[in-house]
């Protein structure tokens, strides 16, 4: 699929929305984007279909992991016996609460130059078997990416 047209274009906006320029830009959030509702299902099926929720949440975790970790090592004993791990699990759902809550938008304004046929046919790529395999692959290599020196048994 990303190396089709339509594949190289979601890459293209992908890549365009989070260069340095955009995110400062967008520091303060996005602008409110105003869809049809054809679009809007079409943004509510991918938001299903694409794990940002879990992946934004994991690099959320890794960077208050290491907050963590830079904490416990100044004040040793601080969090003891996988307490900051307990904290930060506690988090996940929260965190993907609150990814979610603006999700569709945070879609809408990634791919705002997508067509409705476009966009309908990156859905349709997303919640197929194929789809569904590569993102599920993508987010493993996130977590796993995210978890340098943890032990395996440690990944979730």
């Amino acid at each position: 699929f990303f190396r089709s047209p339509l594949g190289r274009k979601v890459v293209a906006a992908e890549l365009k929305a989070t260069r340095k320029d955009e995110l400062a830009r967008n520091a303060k959030g996005l602008p409110k984007i105003q869809a049809s509702d054809d679009r809007l299902l079409i943004i509510g099926h991918l938001a299903q279909a694409l794990p940002a929720r879990e992946a934004g949440a994991e690099v959320s975790l890794a960077i208050a992991g290491v907050a963590a970790d830079s904490l416990s090592s100044m004040i040793p004993g601080l969090f003891g016996g996988g307490q900051a791990q307990n904290l930060l699990d506690g988090q996940r759902q929260r965190l993907m609460g609150q990814i979610g809550e603006d999700l569709n938008n945070t879609l809408l304004y990634v791919y705002r130059d997508l067509s409705d046929a476009e966009l309908e046919e990156f859905a349709t790529f997303a919640e197929s078997p194929d789809g569904k395999a590569y993102y599920q692959a993508a987010l493993a290599a996130v977590r796993a990416g995210l978890a340098v020196g943890q032990s395996s048994s440690d990944l979730k």
